[in-house]
């Protein structure tokens, strides 16, 4: 997403595709050229064998659908696969449950260029075992990343989110907390505030947890963390006196966080967890930066 233009560009569902959020960008920058011919909107999502098509069309890179795939990734499927079938098997005859704890895959940047300008991207390969054609966060607009340079109360945003998709997508995270940062006085002190006012207590979200819980859990014990909320956001914010913040905030277990400054050539990465009496779901870990633009 660009956030001087408020362009925005994304495909879902997609196999084959060598960089897929190249494939967005051509999106994204196919819209800025206007209409389409006979006065058709440009698309700003498009997904599956469509999505592909786009990229042959418009010169990205395509590659053999098998060419993502590492040993570390098959071995990791193959071990979800297993668990998933056992689950079922012990469903069928003992009332056992499938577990909820399956890996999540997002990557995600924002940045700032020397006038201001704002950008953010973000890509996942989902959560594995998902449903074949499940779309989530990374792809939906103001749910993955938003990016606004815009002038506002307080400065410029950019922000990208990672977590449980469906989670993100219900509460639109990534918009709803950059809108949250681009207004407070605060600045990205109030990172930590903003998830849990619109992430961890948000009524919508609460209320679809609460509901799968109530009824999941009387027969399957084992599934007790329907009730957690587990997301994540990187947040970048452009302030008026020229200073940039770079912040973090999770319900999940620990993020990887990493910055780099062009000017200065100043690199640094975070593993941010949480610790005792903070629990997953439930609690928010936080982490910030400040740097001189």
């Amino acid at each position: 997403m660009d956030g001087t233009t408020l362009g925005y560009g994304a495909v879902g569902a997609v196999s084959g595709v060598r960089n897929p959020v190249l494939a967005a960008l051509s999106i994204m920058e196919q819209e800025k050229k206007g209409l389409l011919t006979l006065g058709r909107v440009p698309p700003m999502l498009v997904v599956g064998e469509g999505a592909r098509k786009w990229c042959s069309d418009h010169g990205v890179d395509l590659c053999k659908p098998g060419d993502h795939l590492t040993k570390k990734t098959k071995a990791s499927f193959r071990e979800h696969l297993e668990s998933l079938n056992t689950s079922v098997q012990k469903d069928r005859s003992e009332g056992g449950a499938v577990s909820s704890q399956v890996s999540l895959d997002t990557v995600g940047a924002v940045g700032v260029d020397g006038k201001g300008n704002m950008a953010a991207a973000c890509s996942s390969g989902g959560i594995s075992l998902k449903f074949p054609g499940r779309v989530g966060q990374a792809a939906l607009y103001g749910c993955g990343c938003w990016a606004d340079s815009r002038p506002s109360a307080e400065g410029a945003v950019a922000i990208c989110s990672t977590g449980t998709g469906e989670h993100l997508v219900k509460t639109a995270l990534a918009r709803t907390v950059g809108e949250h940062l681009a207004m407070s006085e605060d600045g990205c002190l109030s990172l930590p505030q903003s998830i849990k006012d619109h992430f961890l207590c948000k009524s919508v979200l609460t209320s679809y947890c609460d509901c799968l819980y109530r009824l999941f859990i009387p027969a399957h014990p084992s599934l007790s963390t329907l009730a957690a909320k587990y997301g994540g956001v990187l947040a970048m914010l452009g302030l008026k006196d020229g200073r940039v913040e770079v912040a973090w905030a999770h319900t999940t277990e620990h993020m990887i966080v990493g910055f780099y400054d062009a000017t200065h050539k100043v690199v640094v990465d975070h593993f941010s967890k949480m610790s005792a009496p903070q629990r997953p779901g439930y609690d928010v870990q936080f982490g910030n930066i400040c740097t001189r633009s």
